[in-house]
């Protein structure tokens, strides 16, 4: 069992684990980062004496717990009424049933009257359910009520209470269905409080009972009838978009390769609108994990980078149709209604577009550092092709903050599930590192920061820690990038206690963003827009290999994989720990 039996602390202050190459490149992890900051502080001397902020996963919350034994009592003093427990049930299903079925909410309910009417005759028959029942609890006054100790994590006495009465792993087995929602939800709360590698291993288990049950082929419809059929093909999907998105997020392999799954897509079964859209987070879901295996595998050293890029772009065309039909239904489209759910399916989208077109960012920062080229030129010099990746890079980030403003400016912004917070710091450290190689692509960088900085200010008033560990990360990126900019770059640093003023001023209500509102639905670049960028990449690779020689920055990315420019550009002191 993970964690195992007996005294438990989670947390993590061990150092960070030794440099290994997946860490190096994954562009959802810290790590990434990590090597950013190291690059500007040994290429760059006024850089030299910088304290860079390494915040290790597990580190943001104290979270302490110790396992009772199977036959011992569980806590039931101060259980939230029946009326109540039903509000919080319903906004756990809000903020997490569009992209997850993380509990079945009929079983659920059942469950909770029979709880009422039996009192603790109910526990000693469905321990493992009054789990359930305590993380239900924990996320839903994690996402209702705001924090008032910060040092505390939202919703953690209830979380601890469930945890404690957690069974093994032998014990879970014997009822798996629900074992595998418990380990969902426990995975859910984890990652939002930025215990990442926790989550992963908690959702490790869920896939584990998920195939040793057959979760992950077809179900045989004729003998078990369609509502444990659906049912089946909602855990084993929600555990698979978990199983990828933790993956992407910490930088380790998936558990479970696609081609050994045969259950049908929800929208196969399911013609209903949550059907489809629970459809789509799968589809972004497995696009993901498939441009972290190609664009960052180190299996794949060979591969040209512009060609990896140009398939995931393809493959983004593609979902980018379907995202439209949902967007266009009559119930996110018709009425110009703001839904969480279209925002949320295109953040998780463009959050696809930053982990593909990332790494040339990444490329010529490194390459400018080495004094190859400065910003002036490289602009000159790029061909129109590269200039379009870039720009596709930097048009993504727009968007995902123009999404982000509109959940903010209707009161829908999630303060505690972390993906909110992962969208607006990736397109914060995006805008900030092209600041400092392309100024003139990005000429509105201190207007999104400065919108940036607003969003996070308004996760750390409603208690986010992890909020808290990003800021400094971006203030330090900022820090560390100015002496980039120069007199051409953006808003100098100095003014960066200006921005604090406004942003703890602010307040939704004011209006202030402005034309920063984004359109329901608005998803940025068009399907054919996005094929078009693809078909223009083609010239690039033909163009350099029929030139031959050595054609700079320019030819290094078109021609090479991500993982020869990083191999190439260290040096040995990267390897320290931090």
């Amino acid at each position: 069992m993970f964690p195992p039996d007996g005294p438990l602390h989670i947390r993590q202050t061990r150092s960070p684990i030794p440099w290994s190459p997946r860490h190096q490149l994954t562009s959802e992890t810290r790590w990434e980062d990590i090597r950013v900051f190291s690059h500007l502080q040994e290429s760059v001397p006024q850089n030299q004496a910088s304290s860079i902020p390494v915040n290790v996963d597990g580190t943001a919350y104290q979270l302490e717990y110790t396992c009772s034994t199977s036959d011992a009592a569980p806590d039931t003093t101060d259980l939230p009424s029946i009326d109540y427990t039903l509000y919080l049930m319903n906004a756990v299903k809000f903020h997490t049933c569009q992209m997850f079925r993380p509990f079945d909410e009929e079983e659920f309910t059942r469950h909770l009257y029979e709880f009422h009417e039996q009192g603790t005759a109910k526990i000693q028959t469905s321990r493992l359910w009054f789990v359930q029942f305590l993380l239900i609890v924990a996320l839903g006054k994690a996402v209702v009520v705001v924090v008032k100790d910060p040092t505390t994590a939202p919703g953690s006495a209830w979380f601890q209470r469930a945890m404690s009465i957690l069974p093994d792993f032998v014990r879970l087995l014997r009822e798996p269905n629900l074992a595998v929602q418990v380990l969902c939800l426990v995975a859910l709360y984890l990652v939002s409080i930025d215990m990442k590698e926790a989550a992963y291993g908690y959702v490790g288990q869920a896939v584990r009972i998920c195939l040793l049950e057959g979760l992950h082929r077809e179900s045989p419809r004729q003998v078990m009838g369609d509502r444990l059929a659906n049912h089946h093909r909602d855990i084993w999907w929600t555990v698979y978009i978990l199983d990828r998105r933790l993956s992407c997020m910490i930088g380790a392999p998936c558990s479970i390769q696609d081609s050994d799954i045969t259950c049908p897509l929800p929208a196969v079964d399911d013609r209903s609108q949550r059907g489809a859209v629970l459809n789509i987070h799968v589809k972004i879901s497995r696009l993901m994990a498939q441009i972290l295996n190609s664009v960052y595998s180190v299996e794949r050293l060979s591969r040209p980078f512009v060609k990896v890029v140009q398939a995931a772009l393809r493959d983004m065309a593609a979902m980018a149709h379907e995202m439209d039909a949902i967007f266009t239904s009559a119930a996110y489209g018709s009425v110009g209604a703001v839904s969480t759910v279209a925002g949320h399916i295109n953040l998780s989208y463009h959050q696809c577009i930053l982990l593909a077109t990332r790494p040339l960012l990444l490329h010529l920062l490194i390459a400018r550092l080495k004094g190859t080229f400065n910003p002036q030129d490289l602009e000159k010099t790029l061909r129109p092709q590269t200039k379009y990746l870039l720009k596709t890079c930097l048009q993504s980030t727009r968007t995902t903050l123009k999404i982000l403003v509109t959940l903010y400016e209707h009161h829908l912004l999630d303060s505690f599930l972390p993906f909110d917070l992962e969208s607006v710091f990736s397109a914060a450290f995006i805008i900030t590192m092209a600041a400092a190689v392309v100024p003139s692509m990005i000429s509105d960088a201190a207007a999104y920061r400065t919108i940036s900085y607003r969003i996070i200010d308004y996760m750390i008033r409603k208690g986010s820690v992890p909020a808290q560990l990003r800021k400094k990360e971006l203030l330090c990126l900022e820090q560390m990038i100015r002496p980039l900019l120069g007199s051409e770059g953006p808003r100098p640093l100095g003014a960066l206690d200006h921005v604090e003023q406004i942003t703890n001023s602010f307040s939704p209500d004011t209006g202030i963003f402005g034309g920063w509102i984004a359109a329901p639905g608005e998803s940025g670049l068009s399907p054919a827009q996005m094929l078009n960028i693809a078909d223009q990449l083609e010239p690039q690779v033909q163009g350099s290999a029929s030139t031959g020689g050595d054609l700079g920055v320019d030819h290094d990315w078109a021609m090479t994989s991500p993982w020869t420019w990083w191999f190439e550009l260290q040096s040995e002191q990267e390897h320290r720990f931090f």
